[in-house]
């Protein structure tokens, strides 16, 4: 996050500002500040903070350690509409900016190795793209989804602390979901899985179980034919094929 801040706020000063962050005194208020400075409470040492100028003068960016390893980032900005210094605060977990906190969890494999929720504490919502769809059968996703994983991943968010989720997709009237959305597409991953396991000892993989495989507990759920190839597929390639 901070790099991308960076990335714009270089694209401002390239194009517009750099005189002014060079020159304009308001632009260095925090100047004093530049330095290596190890901070204490108590007279106990709790942490060392490395702050330095960037991009030409139009920024300060913190660097802050604590003495059990726990590390921030902050980038201190001048906005001359409002005239006014701002602060964006990043740690290894969640990202402050205003009143809101925003928390980034990475929570193992799912739809794609690289996948975060975001959950504001606050407000108790967090954000799950594509892999717990909101009310309805899951879709061509499911295709390249890592299916264990996946489950272990749906476990961890339904452990977390959230009463609304919003989802990469909009639901069935664009409702928010809940943990027993959650709950319920878990509990379909592991039917499917341990039906299509058997159905794999068997040998019936691939055609028989993609023409044969139904879940009738679901049929009610929108997108339930469209879904359940791709749900067969992943599966049979799983316990078919070991992949």
């Amino acid at each position: 996050m901070i790099r991308w801040i960076c990335v714009l706020l270089a694209f401002w000063v390239a194009t517009s500002q750099a005189q002014e962050c060079r020159q304009a005194p308001r632009m260095h208020a925090l100047d004093f500040w530049i330095g290596r400075w190890d901070v204490s409470q108590g007279g106990q040492l709790v942490g060392t903070n490395t702050i330095e100028s960037t991009l030409d003068g139009c920024a300060i960016l913190e660097h802050w350690r604590d003495v059990e390893g726990g590390e921030g980032t902050s980038l201190f900005y001048f906005n001359p509409n409002e005239d006014l210094w701002k602060q964006v605060w990043i740690t290894s977990q969640s990202l402050k900016l205003g009143g809101t906190t925003l928390e980034l969890h990475y929570l193992g494999l799912n739809h794609s190795d690289s996948t975060l929720v975001m959950r504001l504490p606050k407000e108790k919502i967090i954000f799950v793209v594509d892999t717990i769809p909101v009310g309805s059968m899951p879709g061509r996703g499911f295709i390249d989804i890592y299916p264990l994983e996946t489950e272990d991943f749906i476990k961890k968010v339904l452990a977390m602390d959230w009463e609304r989720m919003i989802p990469g997709h909009p639901g069935p009237g664009g409702r928010l979901g809940t943990k027993e959305d959650a709950q319920n597409l878990l509990t379909l991953m592991q039917e499917a899985s341990a039906e299509i396991k058997k159905q794999a000892q068997d040998g019936k993989c691939w055609d028989a179980v993609e023409k044969e495989f139904k879940l009738p507990k679901y049929a009610n759920w929108p997108g339930y034919e469209n879904g359940l190839p791709f749900i067969a597929r992943r599966y049979c390639g799983l316990w078919g094929r070991g992949t």
